[in-house]
Formats: structure tokens, sequence, C-alpha cells
């Protein structure tokens, strides 16, 4: 809602709202408006969409004025997946930087380096994430649509990883032209208009190949089309997944007409996204990252890159996100957090919902436990903190992960503040 207010006064239109978390929602504060924009998270009953209603204010969901914006741009790029759709669209944005996109992104970009000249074209490229909650992408019409993967998530809406499927399914069938990863069992069936594959297999138009990794867990590979090479690129954000984001912006920047060579050049310039393993500082000499991972395979991966960055001990302070995330995806939870040699489980961030009774973070510790595992459960961040404290050494990693409040304790634990 953020990203799409700014986008809306940059054009000089007059943006008011409401949070029900900081000034709570009120009747009177629709009064005056042309339009109400809400989110799925607030019901029917809310007051001021009822009052919008009364007063016969056209009101829509945040996904349709998404579409409506993004319908006034002659090229719409868009990134959808389960994980990494933020990073990537950020790195789609530094790779299409000559041609000066506006950008729609789930998360803070840190500060792009430009490295390219703004093209004449101006603003008529659009590049955006593509939320798969409750649909919501289906209000888009892509330029080009890329896919990194398909997995289970959103339980509270989605029956299965079938219907989620057919979700991605009608996405595909949106866009112009399609990509989509051929390294994801899910991904690579997908079927579209115009179709391409990118990834490290023998399958993909857009591939992959001879990958070093250097470092700091940092990657480069020569970038393959159709067989030839094109390019040499370079990361400076860690991570072997980010192998792949990588691929998706190049993939889409050529699509859109970039020299591959331009292209790897201005994503060098990309500077990674707040809270997607950000290292804010330290706490007793140990290095202390945060990251918005809340889905197993997500937190794997970046406990995984953890480990490969660090010299020490690794710790992982997570709060499961939702409750009906947490009961889906316990056993995976439990599973991933078994990268680090110590995992410290904080109570469920409800966001949007109420409780289901006998579901509970603790059962994340028991689970873990009865494997073997050290696992702590604590019902506060100070509990946490006394934790960190008394236990970490110097060469130590420890990593926040969730998409709930975790970050302020990540940040209220460095040294210094």
């Amino acid at each position: 809602m953020r990203e799409l207010m700014q986008l809306q006064r940059d054009r000089l239109n007059t943006v008011t709202g409401s949070d029900i978390n900081l000034c709570g929602h009120k009747a009177e504060n629709v009064h005056g408006a042309d339009l109400v924009v809400y989110t799925n998270a607030v019901g029917e009953n809310n007051v001021e969409l009822v009052e919008a209603r009364r007063l016969k204010i056209p009101a829509i969901e945040r996904a349709q004025m998404l579409g409506q914006l993004a319908a006034t741009y002659g090229s719409v790029t868009a990134v959808a997946g389960a994980h990494g759709k933020t990073t990537a669209t950020g790195m789609c944005a530094a790779a299409m930087q000559s041609l000066s996109p506006t950008v729609h992104i789930g998360g803070d970009l840190n500060p792009i380096k430009r490295v390219c000249p703004p093209s004449n074209v101006g603003k008529s490229f659009f590049v955006t994430e593509a939320c798969e909650y409750r649909r919501s992408f289906l209000e888009l019409k892509p330029t080009v649509g890329a896919v990194l993967n398909v997995d289970l998530d959103h339980t509270d809406y989605y029956r299965d990883f079938a219907d989620i499927l057919s979700a991605y399914d009608a996405f595909a069938s949106r866009c112009k032209m399609l990509l989509v990863n051929s390294d994801d069992r899910a991904s690579m069936y997908l079927d579209g208009k115009d179709k391409y594959m990118f990834g490290l297999n023998s399958l993909a138009y857009f591939r992959g190949r001879n990958l070093s990794c250097e470092k700091g867990n940092c990657y480069s590979f020569d970038f393959y089309i159709d067989g030839a090479k094109a390019c040499r690129a370079r990361l400076f954000q860690p991570g072997f997944h980010n192998v792949y984001n990588a691929l998706c912006a190049l993939s889409a920047a050529t699509l859109n007409g970039i020299a591959p060579a331009v292209a790897a050049r201005s994503l060098e310039s990309f500077a990674g996204v707040k809270r997607r393993f950000e290292r804010v500082g330290s706490l007793c000499g140990a290095t202390v990252i945060t990251d918005y991972a809340h889905h197993p395979k997500e937190i794997r991966a970046t406990l995984l890159n953890a480990r490969k960055c660090g010299r020490g001990r690794l710790y992982a302070v997570f709060q499961p996100h939702t409750y009906t995330r947490t009961q889906s995806l316990q056993s995976g939870f439990a599973k991933s957090l078994s990268e680090a040699d110590t995992a410290l489980i904080l109570p469920i961030y409800p966001a949007r919902e109420q409780p289901v009774k006998g579901v509970s973070a603790h059962g994340i510790a028991l689970a873990m436990q009865q494997s073997g595992r050290h696992a702590v459960y604590t019902d506060t961040f100070f509990g946490v903190k006394d934790y960190l404290l008394h236990n970490l050494d110097p060469c130590d990693t420890v990593v926040f992960l969730g998409a709930g409040d975790v970050d302020l304790l990540a940040r209220s634990c460095v040294d210094g503040v």
C-alpha cells in the first residue's frame, strides 16, 4: 500500500490513509475521497468500507489499483513466485535502469548506483512484484511475466498445491511473454503464449553456465542465450538462490530489448533489499542478520547462506507468521531451522488472523527437540536477547527470521542500540 500511495503522489494525486496498527480506522477518514483503496486484510464490515459504500464512494482492493496503474504503461514486467520475487524484482529494476522504469516492490530497495544513462523512453516501463495471495496477480496483464518458483503457501486461502498451481496457470496465460524457471518442476510446465525458460540446465533458453563462487558466497556466471554466450554476470549479493533471481532479471531485461552486456553491467549496481539477508551490526562481536524469510524453503536457503558466510556457530531466531501457515508447515519449519546450531522460537505473529486452537510456535521447538536438535522456545523478545547475551561468541552469526516485527528485535539487539 505504501508503494502504491507514493506512485499516486508522484502523479500529483492527493492521497490520505489510515493504518489499524498506527492511527486506527475511522469512518470520517473516507470523507471527501474520490476513491477508497483497501487491502484484503480488512473485512467487509470495516468501518471505512461501510462508510464509503454508504456515501457511494467507489472502493477497490489494492490489487485492482495496481492493475489499473500498470495498465497505463507501455510495457509491464511482473515477477511472480513463492520465494524471491522481491529481490528478483529489485534486480530487474537494476538490470533495466537504462529504460528508467517505474518500480513497484514489496520491500525497501537499497539505493541503486546508476551505471547507465537513462534512455529517452522515459517512464514507459513498469516493473512490479506479482503477488499470488488471493490471486491478486490476475489483475495484471504483463508484457513480460516471470515465475521464479511455485510452492504451497497462503494456506488460509489456497486449499492445496493444485489450487495454488491453478492460480499460476491463470497468471501465465495473461502474459504476452512468459519466463519460467527450468529448474523448478512446477514452474517449467506452466504454459504461455510466448514462453522462455531460464535456469541452469540444458532446457533453459536463457542459461547460466560456468558458475564460480567468490569470497563472501557471491556468485558469477556466464549468461547464455539460445546456446550462445552473451556476457559474464557478477553478483554482489550472497547466496546461490540469487543466481536464479539474477537469471530472471537478465532474461527479462533482454526481452525488453536491452543488450545483455548492458543489463549485466547495470545489475552490478544492485545493492539488495532491506530485510533480505541484511547485516545490521553485531552483538557481543557476533554478526547480526535480519531476513524476511517465513517459509521453510526460504529459511533453509537463508541459513545455508549464513553458514557459508560465517565461521562460528549459527543461531536462528524465528517468529512464525500466521497460525494457518504454522499449522500447515510446522514440520517444514522444524526441519529447515535444524540447519542452525541453535534455534530460538518466538510466539506466532498473527498478522490478519485470529488464533487457531491447538496451534502454537511451541510445537516447532518440540518437534526439533524430538529429532535431537537444539531449540529453545521463549515468550518474549527480552528472553531472546538475554539468551544471546549469555551464549554468543565473537565469531558466531545470529539470523533473525520472519515477516512480522522480529526485525525490530534484531535491530534492538545490535551493540550500541
